[in-house]
């Protein structure tokens, strides 16, 4: 009895082994079927656009040939157009870099104002607020007055 159920087992897992290559195989099949009548819609859809673009490349050059022509009738000679030139916008006149700092330092000195620094010499802001702090007169009479840059922080940074 044992030799006649090991035989009915062997059979089992036969048929177990067939039924599993055949699913595989009929798989395999639907997927290969599948992909087959995607790519073959992929390519019709191709087929449409290239067909629209045939046509659009056609009609584009039906107005090449249009525009030829047209450009073909008008006269050879026409009269060339002369455009002025640009009014010219004179740049302010600045003196070389030695005369602004002079006149910078010469209008600290008289007692302008940081902003009319900048305007008459043409240096730039941080630039003119040192030479402002340098220059400008003082309205101390004191003749051994402190010189503006001695703050009391400066005197304090030196203490430490």
């Amino acid at each position: 009895m044992a030799d006649q159920s090991f035989g009915i087992l062997e059979i089992l897992l036969l048929g177990a082994r067939a039924f599993g290559l055949f699913a595989a195989f009929a798989a395999f099949a639907w997927a290969l079927l599948r992909t087959r009548r995607e790519h073959a819609e992929q390519l019709d859809r191709m087929l449409v656009s290239q067909r629209e673009l045939l046509a659009q490349n056609q009609a584009l050059a039906e107005r090449v040939s249009a525009l030829a022509t047209l450009v073909a009738s008008l006269p050879r000679h026409a009269e060339p157009v002369v455009e002025s030139p640009p009014p010219r916008v004179a740049a302010p006149r600045r003196d070389p870099g030695v005369r602004s700092y002079e006149t910078a330092k010469r209008l600290a000195r008289a007692g302008a104002s940081v902003e009319e620094i900048i305007a008459s010499s043409g240096v730039a802001s941080t630039e003119a607020r040192l030479l402002h702090q340098l220059h400008a007169a003082h309205k101390t009479d004191a003749p051994n007055a402190p010189h503006p840059m001695e703050s009391t922080q400066l005197r304090r940074d030196y203490a430490a």
